[in-house]
């Protein structure tokens, strides 16, 4: 972005073309082009100085070179439609079809004068969003000295135009979703949401979880929003930084300054939000969850945290689960129907067992795994290792809770031998001590 005013400031000074051209990177003509403007609208140097460089750049930009090989719309018949409600879109259209004796200039080139348009009627603020409205997206990426990169989340409220910048160390929809959600843990959520950035799975469950509904951005809200685009990436993303916690730093610094400045109304951003539009966003307190995919197991339980769940005995064959898993809950669904939902247990090796889950007698018959199974295979071994499994299996609120530690201390068939194993069964039951598979092991070495 030209930087205008030092362009004028060191023109007052007295420095000649070549000298500002070299030092502020600009061609010559755009000094002599800058000047010859001010004089055309009558603007002295003193009062130029005093003004926005953006103003100045809207100037430019509206004064500038006119495309005379192709037709011109009607600027101001276009903006009169426009104030009314017409779309940018609609107005390009209509301009196209008055072309007929000549090629029309670009959507760009008509987007452009439109936005000095609008400017110059100074609708922005008129035509602002209500309050409760919030927009998203992702600033250009940072490079820091130390070798990370980083972004920054933008959070704007259009009806206030207060930011929030929060510093992500990856540009993932993961990331997006913790700053969306710290935002609204912050400030409340809103009615609205605009995200300018592509999303999925994880972003729309958050937008549900707070009942958000996404918006449409009026032309006006675009072009303010591009400009604070434009402003962010000039004052954070452009400079360098030695470190993430120096972009921390600038970023508070800047959304600190920007909040604070007075507009035309003679009030900050800052005070319009905490005043005007704070009051309207939900204290919204919602019950936070994850989704986790989850495998039945043989013995009529789902496996979430080190904890155990059980699930009706005819979705054992289910190749997956979809659980989700809040602070104090785990409902367990297939194919988006609930087939069981349990209180969420925080020690490992629990089980939450409900008996209408397990299968009956007749039912066990056929299932691969059953007691059964276990205690024909604890019989290979020796009447020590019958003893301790069918033990396990009586012991057990309902058998198949007992069923992963009865197939550990047979696994051990693998690494040592059925004597082995035997000898160690024997042991435990001499002892008259608590069977596990923790136990049978220590007796094997």
């Amino acid at each position: 972005m030209t930087n205008y005013s030092k362009i004028l400031q060191l023109h007052n000074e007295g420095n000649s073309q070549n000298s500002i051209a070299k030092t502020c990177h600009v061609a010559k003509k755009t000094i002599n082009k800058l000047m010859q403007i001010l004089d055309d609208h009558g603007i002295d140097i003193d009062k130029a100085i005093s003004m926005d460089n953006t103003e100045i750049e809207l100037l430019m930009k509206k004064s500038g070179k006119k495309h005379t090989s192709r037709p011109l719309p009607d600027i101001e018949s276009c903006y009169r439609k426009y104030a009314a409600g017409a779309h940018l879109r609609e107005l390009f259209k209509e301009y196209q079809e008055t072309c007929s004796n000549g090629k029309p200039i670009q959507y760009t080139r008509f987007f452009e004068l439109m936005k000095a348009e609008i400017a110059s009627h100074k609708a922005t603020r008129d035509m602002a969003a209500k309050p409760g409205v919030i927009v998203v997206w992702w600033s250009n990426i940072i490079h820091t000295d130390d070798g990370h990169k980083v972004y920054l989340a933008v959070f704007c409220y259009p009806y206030s135009q207060k930011i929030t910048l929060r510093r992500c160390d990856r540009r993932t929809e993961e990331m997006l979703v913790n700053a969306v959600d710290a935002e609204f843990s912050e400030y409340g959520a809103p009615a609205y949401i605009k995200i300018d950035t592509n999303y999925s799975v994880a972003m729309q469950d958050l937008l549900d979880q707070y009942e958000l509904k996404e918006m449409y951005l009026s032309d006006v809200i675009q072009i303010e929003l591009r400009e604070l685009h434009k402003r962010i990436n000039d004052n954070i993303s452009r400079r360098g930084f030695c470190d993430p916690y120096a972009v921390d730093e600038a970023a508070e610094d800047f959304s600190t300054y920007y909040n604070n400045e007075m507009l035309d109304n003679g009030k900050s951003r800052q005070e319009i939000f905490d005043n005007d539009e704070k009051p309207v966003f939900r204290n919204v307190m919602i019950e936070k969850f994850i989704w986790k995919k989850a495998k039945p197991q043989y013995n009529c339980h789902v496996q979430f945290d080190g904890s155990y769940y059980s699930i009706p005995a005819e979705h054992i064959s289910a190749g997956s689960l979809e659980l989700r898993v809040t602070a104090d809950k785990v409902d367990i669904y297939r194919h988006d129907k609930l087939i069981a939902s349990h209180a969420r247990l925080h020690r490992n090796h629990q089980y939450s067992t409900f008996p209408e889950h397990m299968p009956t007698k007749e039912q066990s018959r056929y299932l691969k795994w059953n007691s059964s199974r276990f205690i024909r295979m604890a019989m290979e071994v020796g009447e020590a290792c019958e003893f301790v499994i069918s033990s396990l299996l009586a012991e057990a609120e309902y058998e198949q809770q007992a069923y992963k530690t009865c197939m550990s201390i047979l696994s051990l068939r693998n690494l040592y031998s059925d004597e082995d194993l035997e000898l160690a069964c024997i042991s435990a039951v001499r002892d008259d001590t608590y069977y596990s598979f923790k136990r049978i092991k220590q007796f094997l070495e």
